[in-house]
Order: C-alpha cells, then sequence, then structure tokens
C-alpha cells in the first residue's frame, strides 16, 4: 500500500500545489487509479478478484 501513499500523499498535492496543467494531473490521476487496482489485486484478499489459479 506504500505506492497507493506515495501517489496520493505526495505525487497529486504536490502538482496541485505547484499548479500543474490539468493534463498533467490527470496522468497522475490514472496512474493512481492503476495503482490503487494493483494494490487492491495484490492485496491479501485477491482471492476475491480471482478465485481460480490463474497461473
Amino acid at each position: 500500500m506504500w505506492l497507493e501513499f506515495w501517489i496520493f500523499q505526495i505525487g497529486i498535492p504536490y502538482d496541485l500545489g505547484c499548479c500543474m496543467p490539468l493534463a498533467k494531473l490527470n496522468d497522475y490521476i490514472s496512474i493512481a487509479q492503476v495503482a490503487c487496482g494493483a494494490a487492491e489485486l495484490t492485496d491479501a484478499g485477491s482471492d476475491s478478484y480471482f478465485p481460480d489459479d490463474i497461473s
């Protein structure tokens, strides 16, 4: 979950504080969404996402 923390606590607020272009902010939002999805998929509850062994 450290990646989520880094993006939301450092990445997005930092860009907002520096008045980054909206397109750049959208890039960070997309990265955050992917990171959140990856964090959830690799969480201990991943069985709820993949009930069958996909390896």
